[in-house]
């Protein structure tokens, strides 16, 4: 459940991406040119007080790290946002959900939701996101998938109401968020957690900027037994038509590159 904002079409090793888009390459490459810092955007916007948030969120990511093991660049700063602007007629987006990297050398995150705590929807948008901390670089269907299924994981854990959200899914509502789920959850099944577990290892970068990653599928894929990979790969392409087609009328941008 992440937003990008900035569209552009990098080609991606094999050509096979249905999709690829960057959030804010060439505004961040222009601010490194003048010389200026990128701003903090979290400022912006409303932060979340409420100490259940944050309690939720550590033992969240602490589920996430056991499963998938330690995020890529440790959190040592975590702040919850509402994508709501603290200032009112601004212009700054607002209903986005994102886990932002803010300072890597500083092990700095801030998550934002668009829901505010004791909303319905906030615990399951809140697990999500966490699970993007484990590497908040991936820009991926792929991840976006697995997130999902993280969040079912976790909201499942603490008795809350997932069964809302995959209603929520089932009726076609946010259908990239569904389609990739449904996928991941098919994929997840199949594999298992032994297998599941080394997914985030296989990210590649898309450029020298080395800020934004994809999924090397394949890559993945191989370190599967061969009848578990072929019914994967047949898995991927079940669900491959929907996705695209959720990615054509989403405003998220994300990489969806098919595997061999």
């Amino acid at each position: 459940m992440r937003r990008r904002s900035i569209d552009t079409s990098p080609t991606v090793p094999g050509s096979r991406a249905f999709r690829i888009a960057l959030l804010g390459i060439v505004a961040i490459a222009c601010l490194l040119i003048a010389g200026t810092k990128q701003p903090r955007w979290h400022e912006y916007y409303k932060p979340i007080t409420d100490p259940e948030a944050t309690r939720f969120a550590a033992d969240a990511l602490a589920e996430a790290t056991s499963i998938f093991g330690p995020p890529a660049i440790p959190v040592r700063t975590l702040h919850l946002r509402t994508s709501t602007p603290r200032t009112p007629g601004t212009g700054y987006r607002e209903g986005f959900l994102l886990t932002e990297l803010v300072d890597a050398a500083a092990g700095e995150f801030c998550i934002y939701v668009s829901k505010e705590a004791g909303h319905i929807s906030f615990h399951g948008e809140l697990a999500h996101e966490v699970f993007h901390l484990l590497n908040a670089k991936f820009y991926d269907s792929y991840i976006e998938g697995l997130a999902t299924c993280f969040a079912e994981r976790w909201i499942t854990k603490k008795k809350l109401d997932w069964p809302a959200w995959e209603k929520h899914f089932l009726d076609g509502n946010g259908p990239l968020h569904g389609t990739t789920y449904f996928m991941m959850k098919e994929v997840a099944a199949k594999v298992g957690d032994e297998h599941l577990r080394t997914i985030l290892g296989f990210g590649k970068y898309f450029d020298a900027t080395e800020t934004r990653m994809w999924l090397d599928i394949d890559a993945w894929l191989g370190t599967l037994p061969a009848d578990t990979k072929s019914a994967v790969r047949g898995i991927i392409y079940k669900h491959a038509p929907a996705v695209t087609r959720a990615m054509a009328t989403s405003h998220y941008q994300v990489s969806f590159v098919l595997p061999k």
